[in-house]
């Protein structure tokens, strides 16, 4: 029989981790300290989640299970796989805009030794990248995808998208701080980049200089 559950209590419980581990990291956050912040009793933390962990992989959940959906739902949409794959980036700078504090956490807490984060995410990622490396390999099958590995496009394409908020004290002042502009600029300039590169072709018997 399922466990009786209390929406809001347990909304309450995820809400103060995500408050928590963003400003103390995971490590240091007690559960005491998320019973606290949320006002319920600490046993309701082992009740709902089983562990910090749990609480932890519920919190990511809620992120990577809505852009999941949105990128599949866009990546296999009818169409060519150009205008599939600038709406899928669009779509997910957009994402990483809107969670671009809990970004940051994820970050600090891969680069750190043993935590859990590791384990907790990467099946979430998987759930991004691969309707993007199906449709790069769509893109190959039609004959449209230049010499380039997807699995490895899908990976730079995320550093592409993520390194102007993970390095935003630097990225703000050499291109600007964060505004509804520079959003569109970044989104617009990162299709741009991924979909057919930086340089202009140069036309046919034309040597490059030397």
């Amino acid at each position: 029989m399922p466990k009786p559950v209390d929406e809001p209590t347990r909304a309450r419980l995820i809400a103060a981790a995500r408050d928590l581990f963003l400003t103390r990291g995971f490590a240091a956050t007690s559960t005491r300290a998320i019973a606290t912040h949320a006002d319920c009793n600490l046993s309701l933390i082992k009740y709902y989640f089983g562990s910090k962990e749990g609480l932890l992989r519920e919190m990511l959940r809620a992120q990577y299970d809505a852009i999941g959906t949105e990128v599949r739902e866009q990546a296999t949409h009818s169409g060519p796989p150009e205008a599939r794959l600038g709406t899928v980036i669009r779509s997910i700078s957009d994402r990483i805009d809107d969670n671009r504090d809990l970004l940051r956490m994820m970050i600090r807490e891969l680069s750190t030794a043993g935590s859990p984060v590791v384990q907790e995410i990467t099946p979430m990622i998987r759930q991004v990248q691969n309707p993007i490396i199906a449709l790069l390999e769509d893109a190959r099958e039609r004959g449209e995808l230049g010499d380039v590995e997807p699995r490895f496009a899908g990976v730079l394409l995320a550093g592409m998208l993520m390194f102007y908020h993970l390095a935003y004290p630097v990225t703000s002042i050499l291109v600007g701080p964060r505004s509804p502009e520079a959003l569109a600029t970044l989104r617009d300039t990162a299709v741009r980049i991924f979909l057919h590169g930086v340089l202009n072709p140069l036309p046919p018997g034309k040597e490059p200089p030397a």
